[in-house]
Formats: C-alpha cells, structure tokens, sequence
C-alpha cells in the first residue's frame, strides 16, 4: 500500500491515516504502538521507509512549514500587537489622570489619607459631625413623617401621627350622643314631654358642633356627612310621627312632609356621589339659586334648618298644652292681650318652615335632573 509521507503531521493524525499506518507497519512485521507514543511511531515510520517499503522520507522544509503556521493561528502578527498594545497603554494612563483629578477634588482629608491614618485623624475634628443619610422615599412609614432638620442643624424626633378609625372621630362621636339623645326622647315622648322636647332641642343644638369638630380636627370622612345627614332625617321623622298621633286630624300633611324630607336628601345625597363630589352641600352656581343660596350663603341653612325644627317643636308643646300635659303658661303681651310665647315662636318659625319645604322640593328636582343627565350620558 502506497503511503503519502509528505502529509505526515504528528499534530493531526486523523483515523484514516492511522488505519493506513497500520498496514505499512503489517506489511514490514513491526507492531503498532499506541497513539500516546507518537514520536516513536513516526520512528518506526521512518526506519521502515528505509528499508524502501514505503514512499521518500519526509522533508525537513515541511516540518518547518508546519511549525511556524502554529503561531499564525493562535496568536496576533506583530505589526497589528503592537498598536493594540500602545492603545491599553494609553487608556490605562488616561484613566489614572482622571483618578488623580477627582482624588484632588475631594479636599483636605482625602489627600491626609496617602500620609497615613495619623493625618487624617489630625484634621477630621475640625469638620462638622456628619449627618444621617436620610432614608428611601419609599422606606418612610405612612403613620411617622420624615422629620425635617432645625435651625441648628440638628434633626428632631418624628412625631407619630395616630391612626385613628373614623368610627371614633369626634365629629362621628357627636352624632352618636345625637342618636341616643333623640331615642331618650321618642321613650319620654307621651310620658314625659317637657324631658323629651328638652333632649330633643340638645340634640338639634349637638349638630351645629359636628361639622365645626370635623374642620377642627381634620376629621372630615365620608361617613361623619352620611351620620350628620341620617341623624337630621331621622329627627325630623321621629318628631312628625309624634305630630300625626297628636294631631290625627292632619296625619297624611306630616307623612307627606316625612316622605318629602327622605326622598329630597337621599336622591341628593346619591346623585353627589354619582357625580363624584366631595360632599352633598357642594352644589356650584349653575344650580337652582334658591339652592344655591341655601348652601352656600354663611349660616342661611343653620337658620333655616334650626327654624324649621323649631316649628315642629312649637306644635309639639301647643298640643300638649292643650292636652294639660305641659303647664309653662309663658306669655307675651302684645296690644293689651297676652299671646302663648310658644304661639309666638310658631310664626317667627313659619317662615323659615315654608323655606325649606320648597328647598326640598327644588332639590328633589334638582338631584332627579343630574341622575338622568348622568343616564343619558352613558346612552350617548
């Protein structure tokens, strides 16, 4: 078997030449050494081409040849090394330039440090005490705001804020005497109706303190405005269905005027918060202008409201006065005759009655107009 010496490379014995190795080996009685002992097999190789069984002997120019290509593969020419070389060397100068820059930069103490601990020691009691790192925007607890420092420099304590639930807000509280103050009433009402008329006026007199408690404090909350305005309905129903047993002659004029108080407050109440409001009593100028006044001009709806509560309140001890149950005999003279004191209130109250009647009917309206705006919208 002819056997190609000029392509021997002891680096890159593939399986085929070994095979054909092999056989020339076979056929000159020498056996195989293994492919660990590669030298000493091209040994063998050469020492049997001598005896002529194989082809020339393998040339020195080739090996040569085939040494230098080493290098070529794994490593870089010199004339393209040597600019790469001169580049790092450059970066690495530029970077420790801006390294001394920026130490120079950092003062006294920074340059105290390359002499040794003792030097910086030397210098720092002259400097200020430095200041806590203030903490992440997002690490701060909700219930202790971030303290901002005094005029000295000095940071002082947080002051925690208390978390408390708006069942226990003070204004809330107020309405809750309110409620108990107007059930001690509807108990005393037939019994005892000098005690009762007196919880119920402390409770109308409680519901101008609520809404002061509640800028006061800062304790304005959704359910405080939906109390203080259930409370006030509730009131007025308790004191007309006292009315309609008292004066059963005129029952359906104080249901409708139960009915009319209910549905006027809550379809404004509803339609508030359908339109997103903050509060039920924020009506804008492009109202009704009786409803526009009646909650926007200072202290007109205290008026009207106590003035109207007032009202009933006179019918309540006229009747029971006629009845023998209460015996006041308060008069006013007027003209050479001597008037009840509560007959007197009764008309100053009248007015202030027939007032808000027509501030619930306008409001009714109103509110149903905003509800079906809102409807029609939606279609749209």
């Amino acid at each position: 078997m002819a056997f190609d010496w000029g392509t021997l490379d002891p680096e890159a014995l593939n399986t085929a030449k070994v095979v054909e190795l092999r056989e020339v080996l076979k056929k000159n009685g020498i056996s195989a050494p293994s492919r660990a002992r590669k030298a000493e097999y091209i040994e063998i190789l050469v020492n049997a081409a001598g005896t002529g069984s194989a082809g020339p002997k393998p040339s020195k120019k080739k090996s040569k040849k085939k040494s230098v290509k080493k290098p070529v593969v794994k490593s870089q020419p010199k004339d393209e090394a040597a600019p790469a070389k001169k580049a790092s060397t450059k970066k690495k100068a530029s970077t420790k330039t801006a390294a001394k820059k920026k130490a120079s930069t950092k003062g006294e103490p920074k340059r105290a440090a390359k002499g040794g601990k003792s030097a910086l020691i030397a210098q720092t009691p002259s400097s200020p005490p430095s200041k806590p790192l203030p903490a992440p925007a997002g690490l701060t607890s909700p219930s202790k705001p971030a303290a901002s420092p005094a005029s000295d420099g000095s940071t002082p304590a947080a002051v925690p804020v208390p978390t408390i639930t708006p069942f226990l807000y003070v204004p809330n509280l107020i309405g809750y005497a309110r409620v108990a103050l107007l059930v001690y009433a509807g108990w005393t009402c037939l019994d005892q109706p000098l005690v009762s008329i007196c919880a119920y006026m402390l409770s109308m007199f409680l519901d101008a303190f609520d809404g002061m408690a509640a800028r006061h404090f800062g304790q304005a909350s959704q359910f405080g405005a939906v109390l203080d305005m259930v409370s006030d309905r509730v009131t007025t129903m308790y004191l007309c269905g006292v009315l309609a047993h008292l004066y059963d002659s005129h029952m359906l004029i104080f249901v409708f005027l139960i009915g009319l108080d209910f549905a006027s407050h809550w379809i404004h109440m509803y339609a508030s918060m359908l339109k997103q409001k903050t509060s039920h009593k924020a009506v804008s100028r492009d109202s009704n202008l009786i409803l526009h006044a009646y909650y926007n001009v200072p202290y007109l709806m205290f008026f009207v409201c106590f003035f109207a509560e007032s009202f009933y309140v006179q019918l309540f001890v006229l009747a029971n006065e006629n009845n023998g149950n209460i015996n006041l005999n308060w008069t006013v003279p007027y003209n050479g005759k001597s008037y009840s004191f509560f007959y007197v209130c009764l008309l100053v109250s009248a007015p202030f009655f027939v007032f808000k009647q027509i501030a619930n009917v306008v409001q009714l309206l109103e509110a149903s107009c905003d509800i079906v705006a809102l409807d029609v919208a939606k279609r749209g």
